[in-house]
């Protein structure tokens, strides 16, 4: 989901398929859990290309955001100081937004 959502494209998952993820149903991914509302929903996306591509961008952004490599490094890093007993003050921190 992530390598998609990155690549721009929409994405449409099962609830499970979407855990732990933070996107928003119908605004970042579109979430269906049975096999006929899976296709309604590919369907529908198909049928309304300014939906699929509004849902794509919102995606991409939330990616970029919220599941980049430098946000993603920055968490692991203070996930590790804390459990040393280290944890630096939020100031010191980088800044990794750019």
């Amino acid at each position: 989901i992530l390598e998609a959502a990155a690549s721009s494209k929409a994405v449409v998952s099962t609830t499970i398929g979407a855990e732990g993820l933070d996107f928003e149903h119908g605004k970042e991914i579109v979430i269906a859990d049975q096999p006929e509302a899976f296709a309604r929903e590919i369907t529908a996306l198909l049928h309304n290309p300014e939906r699929l591509r509004r849902i794509a961008e919102a995606a991409r952004k939330r990616v970029v955001e919220k599941y980049s490599y430098a946000i993603l490094k920055t968490s692991v890093d203070h996930a590790l100081l804390s459990l040393a007993g280290n944890v630096p003050a939020p100031e010191s921190m980088p800044d990794v937004s750019r």
